[in-house]
């Protein structure tokens, strides 16, 4: 056996081979620490017993766990379809958005299936059967989180609360208890003795996730864990953590709103496309069953407001979104003799690259050069983000509209893509974006000409107003 070193960045977990001064990920001076890795063994008894031996014979496959109620068929639809036995699952978001509330309630939800499982699954997967949730938290006591659990509603005969930071504590009571799923709140509060580094440390996350892996993988419980993530959005701890597990899941919302959304980031049995859309209650989160009438509701009418309403797919589901822009020009440059500062760009649910895309296409070929000397406001309305680019007509109309201060259709809803040339690119599923669009009451949907046909919206009774440039559309809209 051969003992390695490895140089693990303590701000933000990228590892290299060689000691480094700087962080070539974050650019953090002095932050390279050596971490000494577990010996390998170069013989293959050493694999066999890990791998469980080449000649093993393979274990029958297990269903996946189903969950009942609206919030696990909204769960389901993000992670592609119940809960594989096995898995391991990892959740992040910022603090304060509802990690453990909804796994809180997950956790309720498998709980409650341990008679109705015991009844229907036959011997292979009695460990599947064994029943109930072990929701071990590092972070409250037992009180607190019972407290919690009883103040949203949730059945606490199917799970078993655990308070502890010593993972060999929780994988003993797993040992013990044989629960259907673990639920580990955090993955940075618990610490393994063996393992060097406080907990929460590149090397304590990384050998901590490790260890509940191999728990996952021997038993066929599923393993939920949730991870804090840092300033910029990330998972805390090292890069391989999001390697290791088969789920990442983020839930994404502002702290001033209910909407929570859980968007898949990485998927090893389904699609990363589907979004889960939830509103934060007292009750815990509540599924929102149509996200175009949540996101629509607070439409204000106003001429004084420069809005689009557009169409954006996630995986399987059309949602309505409503785009605002504000622009807003600066004093003249020459004013004062001196130099005027740049104009203000912001942009908040949407790809700041993007909306300079956009403004640059509509001051070469439609508003002219004056747009660039305006401050340029984009705010998507009820916190959803935008990484649909067939979204950029309503981005740029809703421009426009502002700066020749005229308002848009209030029956009319935009989509398509716009390309460097001012031309309207067709987009996908563009039948059930109209669909979408005229179950929320629009009369005219402007769309690419291309990829289109006036066919398109008979069936629903729409009006299409179909253009080949932004130009046209402008044209068309105001």
């Amino acid at each position: 056996s051969q003992t390695k070193t490895a140089y693990v960045c303590a701000e933000c977990g990228e590892d290299s081979r060689q000691w480094l001064g700087q962080c070539p990920a974050c650019k953090s001076w002095d932050t390279m620490k050596a971490i000494a890795l577990a010996p390998t063994s170069g013989g293959g008894a050493g694999k066999a017993s890990a791998g469980g031996g080449a000649g093993a014979r393979a274990r029958q496959t297990m269903p996946r766990m189903r969950l009942r109620e609206e919030l696990g068929k909204e769960i389901e639809r993000v992670l592609g379809g119940g809960v594989v036995p096995g898995g391991m699952i990892l959740v992040g978001g910022d603090p304060g958005v509802g990690k453990s509330t909804i796994l809180l309630q997950l956790a309720g939800l498998l709980g409650a299936r341990g008679e109705e499982r015991e009844g229907e699954e036959d011997g292979a997967n009695e460990s599947i059967a064994a029943g109930g949730v072990l929701y071990a938290s590092g972070e409250e006591s037992v009180e607190q989180v019972a407290g919690r659990a009883e103040r949203m509603g949730i059945d606490p005969n199917g799970i078993y609360l655990y308070s502890a930071t010593r993972l060999e504590n929780i994988l003993e009571a797993v040992s013990t208890l044989k629960p259907a799923a673990l639920v580990v709140d955090s993955i940075q509060t618990v610490f393994l003795e063996d393992a060097t580094g406080s907990p929460g440390s590149v090397s304590q996350v990384r050998e901590c996730a490790t260890a509940l892996l191999h728990a996952a993988k021997t038993t066929g419980m599923p393993v939920f864990i949730i991870g804090h993530v840092t300033k910029s959005g990330d998972i805390a701890g090292p890069r391989v953590l999001e390697h290791i597990v088969d789920v990442v899941l983020y839930l994404e919302g502002d702290a001033d709103r209910a909407v929570r959304i859980l968007r898949g980031h990485k998927n090893r049995y389904g699609s990363t496309d589907e979004v889960g859309v939830f509103q934060m209650s007292d009750g815990g989160m509540k599924p929102v069953a149509s996200p175009s009438a949540l996101f629509l509701g607070e439409r204000i009418l106003s001429p004084d407001v420069s809005a689009a309403p557009t169409v954006t797919v996630q995986g399987s589901r059309p949602f309505m979104l409503e785009v605002q822009a504000l622009t807003n020009e600066r004093a003249d440059a020459g004013e004062g003799g001196g130099m005027s500062a740049p104009p203000i760009r912001t942009a908040v649910g949407l790809r700041f690259e993007r909306m300079q895309l956009l403004l640059a296409v509509l001051a070469k070929f439609v508003l002219g050069r004056r747009l660039q000397k305006h401050d340029v406001f984009i705010n998507i309305v009820g916190g959803m983000k935008l990484e649909d680019p067939s979204t950029d007509v309503a981005v740029a109309l809703a421009i426009a509209s502002s700066f020749v201060e005229k308002p848009l259709p209030p029956d009319m809803c935009f989509f398509g893509e716009v390309g460097l040339g001012g031309e309207l690119r067709p987009v996908m599923q563009a039948e059930r974006r109209i669909a979408e669009a005229a179950t929320m009451g629009f009369k005219r949907v402007l769309l690419p000409e291309a990829g289109s046909s006036p066919e398109m919206g008979k069936k629903t009774g729409i009006e299409l107003v179909r253009c080949n440039t932004l130009a046209d559309a402008l044209e068309a809209a105001l």
